[in-house]
């Protein structure tokens, strides 16, 4: 079997083509301009909480907040701590129409204890994005 990476880059553009006997087996296509948040890890702030919604929005960075929603927090509201504790989190989503970024929590395996999320204004999140499955 032979197998062919065949890459095409231009100012608005990446494609890359992965064929095998000469037949398309793999088409990858990617615009550079759109910045890219899923995968990179943040620290970011809790900046508002909405009760009525259940979801937060955080700062991490980027022109918008993102929002997390709390049923990706693992607990209720009445739950959630109130204490300075990080939080891993991972987005859901990278939107294609803005740049919301829609997360949730990940269990840190290598921790003692699960993540808490913290409603306080000064209350740190560690934002963690990684693709979701």
């Amino acid at each position: 079997m032979v197998r062919r990476i065949l890459i095409n880059v231009t100012p608005t553009h990446l494609r890359i083509a992965i064929t095998e006997d000469g037949q398309l087996a793999e088409l990858f296509t990617e615009a550079p301009d759109r910045e890219h948040h899923v995968g990179n890890i943040y620290l970011g702030k809790v900046n508002k909480i909405l009760q009525g919604m259940n979801a937060a929005f955080v700062d991490i960075g980027l022109e918008q907040d993102a929002f997390l929603h709390f049923s990706d927090v693992d607990s209720s509201m009445e739950e959630v701590s109130t204490d300075d504790d990080d939080d891993d989190t991972r987005p859901t989503s990278d939107s294609v129409e803005s740049m919301d970024v829609a997360l949730r929590t990940a269990k840190a395996v290598s921790k003692k204890r699960l993540p808490t999320f913290s409603t306080r204004r000064s209350g740190q999140v560690k934002i963690n994005l990684q693709q979701k499955q």
